[in-house]
């Protein structure tokens, strides 16, 4: 069994994204506005020059990135006032409302290593249920 704890932190940051999950799509929704009205104006990146001697695939990962800086280089500059307002929203947003910050746990035992998606259980569970036969669909494969 895992410790309570950590059972209860993860609880926490469950409710905190449901809590700050419509702030954060607004956020990103009107982020999202402004970049299309970057792209309507079109500005375009093909204008930046790069090295030559560069192969095709560091060279398309150096465009990726200078695409993406150079994307925030126009909304800082362009809409200067939209940026610091929707900066200042995201910050205020708690950092444990992240989903990327949520992890899968075993409803059996609470473990948080090994867990599968499919079924909620982690990988000792699922192994001694499914030789059980308790769950439909899953068979011990021999051969």
């Amino acid at each position: 069994m895992a410790k309570q704890g950590s059972i209860r932190r993860e609880l926490k940051r469950e409710h905190l994204c449901e809590k700050y999950n419509e702030k954060r799509k607004i956020i990103k929704q009107s982020l999202s506005i402004i970049i299309k009205i970057i792209v309507y104006l079109r500005i375009t990146i093909n204008k930046i020059d790069f090295p030559k001697r560069l192969d095709e695939t560091v060279n398309g990962y150096f465009r990726r990135i200078s695409y993406y800086f150079f994307l925030k280089y126009l909304i800082k500059e362009r809409f200067p006032i939209w940026w610091r307002i929707l900066q200042s929203r995201y910050q205020k947003i708690p950092r444990n409302a992240l989903p990327s910050r949520r992890q899968r746990r075993c409803w059996i035992t609470g473990r948080s290593r090994g867990v599968y998606r499919d079924f909620g259980l982690s990988r000792h569970c699922l192994r001694e249920m499914g030789s059980e036969g308790l769950i439909p669909g899953l068979i011990k494969s021999s051969w």
